[in-house]
């Protein structure tokens, strides 16, 4: 349900970060690069396993900024703080961020917005992942 990952026709080069654990939500997008020849780089903050000896693992992120022409993250809600953080870093500064996308994974107990739960404030506004995705517009994620 909801909205999905939608990585741009032209791209090329993806790196998927997860942050918090959220591996297992970016997982079907390895499959889907390879199979469309995409190159991969993924970074994650958890050990990982399993990674097909096509992806290159890197020790953060930021190794792979320059590189990649699509980003996608995976976080979970708790960590929300730590990735609006990066966010705001130089590093993180010359890119558009309007292709690039966050899964936020959080608690939706009612999944349709009424409870306010797993609300949070995003570049402009507040954001509802149970309603506006769970996949948003990493450059929406910016406080």
């Amino acid at each position: 349900m909801g909205v999905g990952f939608s990585p741009p026709e032209a791209s090329r080069r993806w790196l998927l970060v997860s942050f918090g654990g959220a591996d297992r939500y970016l997982r079907p997008l390895v499959e889907l690069g390879l199979v469309q020849g995409r190159e991969m780089a993924y970074a994650t903050d958890h050990p990982t396993d399993r990674l097909p000896p096509a992806v290159e693992v890197l020790s953060t992120a930021e190794q792979g900024l320059a590189w990649a022409d699509y980003i996608a993250v995976g976080l979970p809600l708790d960590r929300l703080d730590d990735v609006q953080a990066r966010l705001d870093t130089d590093a993180w500064q010359p890119r558009s961020l309007t292709h690039d996308e966050a899964l936020v994974v959080g608690s939706a107990p009612c999944g349709m917005g009424g409870c306010q739960g797993c609300t949070f404030q995003g570049l402009g506004r507040r954001h509802l992942p149970c309603v506006d995705g769970p996949i948003l517009r990493l450059g929406d994620i910016r406080r």
